[in-house]
């Protein structure tokens, strides 16, 4: 049986910027972020001390890609030298993401799930997810999220705590709307109307004789 947790904290880790997003599944609201390490490790011990304070169950889900080997994104097109480049920057990110869940864990006593990538199924690059089906996905789901842009490591995050938060996900229904066609009576032409106009003088002269 899945557990409830009054906040979610998603983490994408990403060597540069951290895609965050935290999920009140109570008030189902959710807001997104990009931290630096610096940044995170300032946000989770504030957002922790706050749900301490509230009584909240807080749970910080991180992805785990270095749990998946096959989670590679190398293309058979690369050369020798953007494999290398490729690999070099996944390693980073693995090891990004193994401090996290270490910091948050260890440093700062917060409850922590590695959890493994989700499945691609989105029509973004690789599969990913783009910000017109994750504000789908939040509206269908009944979550709020005032957000007008997003950025590929957030939406990732927004993810893995809906998918964690156990609330039903549903893309929004888009309702198709049906254009009534009036039909309109045929213009007669000129010529048409000239010779009818002459037929009906013709038969009025003749009827009169």
């Amino acid at each position: 049986m899945r557990e409830k947790y009054d906040i979610i904290i998603g983490i994408d880790p990403d060597v540069n910027r951290n895609g965050v997003a935290m999920l009140d599944t109570f008030h189902a609201y959710m807001e997104l972020f990009s931290y630096s390490f610096a940044e995170l490790m300032e946000f989770l011990p504030i957002r922790k001390e706050r749900a301490d304070a509230e009584g909240d169950r807080l749970l910080v889900v991180v992805e785990a890609s270095w749990m998946t080997e096959t989670n590679w994104h190398g293309k058979s097109g690369d050369n020798r030298r953007q494999a290398s480049s490729k690999g070099y920057d996944v390693g980073r990110n693995h090891e990004t993401g193994k401090k996290i869940v270490e910091m948050a864990r260890d440093h700062y006593g917060l409850e922590v799930k590695c959890k493994h990538p989700l499945r691609k199924c989105w029509s973004g690059r690789d599969g990913k997810i783009t910000h017109g089906e994750l504000m789908s996905l939040l509206e269908g789901s009944g979550v709020t999220c005032p957000r007008k842009v997003t950025n590929q490591e957030e939406r990732d995050a927004a993810l893995l705590a809906l998918d964690e938060s156990g609330i039903p996900m549903r893309m929004r229904r888009i309702e198709k709307r049906t254009t009534r066609t009036v039909s309109r009576p045929e213009a007669t032409p000129p010529e048409a109307r000239e010779d009818s106009t002459a037929r009906a003088t013709s038969t009025t002269s003749a009827t009169t004789r």
